[in-house]
This record gives C-alpha cells, structure tokens and sequence, in this order.
C-alpha cells in the first residue's frame, strides 16, 4: 500500500516533533491511497558444474512482475559458486528476490555461495514515482524505461540455518535522479 495510510507522513511528523524540525510540506500532495496486487514471475535456467566439491553455475532468468503499482519485465544472470547445487540456484532481484530453497538443498553441514548478478528491467508503470501522473495524464517526472541492479554477495551457514549478506547497486529510476545503493541480510531456516 501506499499514500497516506501507509504511515510515512505520522512518521516523519513525529521525528520532526522529536528533533524539534518544521513540519515536513510536501506531505500536502502526497498521492492518494492506493492498496495494491503484485503477480509475480519468474523463469530460471540452472547450468551448472560441480569442480572437486564446488559448484559453479551461471544462472539466467527472465521475470514479470504485473500490478495496478508496478509493471516490469526484468532479464538477466547470477553466476554463483558454493558446495550445493540447489542452494547455489536460488538467486533472484527485486521483488522476485530468493526463493528460499535451503529446504530442498539435502546438506547437512556447512553451507556456502559466494555471488554476483545483475538484471535489466524494462518499466512499463511505477506508481510510487508516477503517482497521481498516472491518473491526470500530466508527467511530472521523465522515468527511465530501463532500470539496471547489480548485485555481489555470499551465504554462508550450517543446515538448518544460513545468513545471507549482499550490496546492491541500482540505477536511476528516473532522468534527475541518481544511482542508489544498499544492503541486504536475511536469515534463512530449514525445518
């Protein structure tokens, strides 16, 4: 969801409040409330070969993501290497991120993937930038059509447990705007 019952507007307020800060204004014209469906997909190919216990795989995938927020078809490939084929596979960008198939992995022990990837996608709609442009034909913003990631990370654990760490780099969403950068961990559990 978006607009104002997502919350970001009482928030923001009240940091303000708490620092002793003006009122943040541009809350006045806030795109409306906009509760939203995402169907996601995504296809996968897994080549891969196993070198003295290692596997090594280059991994590519074509994904849609479908919604009244978001449309995007998205290309690319993860090349990854660890000591588990099913676990080395399970890559993704986005709103299409991991799948989570530690479950399926059958290994007992330590668990690794060392990876790197990036995905192009191509952007029909996207409704936190556009807003209410979508609704009064009136452009405010000049989106770029095409939107890179780039992503380099590692797993490492032992079954049943496993942290995940990756930077990610993501180009500019729109003309004036600039590249931005984060990070993500996420702990995975097999029962």
């Amino acid at each position: 969801m978006i607009g104002p019952d997502a919350g970001g507007q009482k928030v923001q307020n009240k940091a303000h409040q708490f620092i002793n800060a003006e009122k943040y204004q541009a809350w006045d014209d806030q795109i409306e409330n906009r509760y939203g469906y995402t169907v996601k997909g995504m296809l996968s190919l897994t080549p891969n070969i196993d070198l003295w216990g290692t596997n090594i795989g280059v991994y590519p995938e074509l994904s849609a993501v479908s919604g009244n927020l978001f449309q995007y078809i998205g290309y690319g490939a993860t090349f990854a290497l660890g000591n588990n084929k099913t676990f080395n596979s399970d890559n993704g960008f986005g709103l299409l991120d991991r799948r989570g198939l530690m479950h399926t992995s059958q290994k007992d022990g330590l668990i690794y993937k060392f990876f790197a990837g990036m995905e192009r996608r191509e952007v029909d709609r996207n409704y936190t930038l556009q807003g209410k442009t979508l609704l009064t034909n009136t452009e405010t913003i000049t989106m770029n059509k095409t939107v890179d990631e780039y992503r380099v990370g590692a797993t490492v654990g032992y079954y049943p447990v496993a942290l995940t760490l990756s930077l990610n780099k993501v180009s500019s969403e729109f003309k004036t705007g600039k590249d931005y950068s984060y990070i993500t961990g996420a702990v995975t559990f097999a029962f």
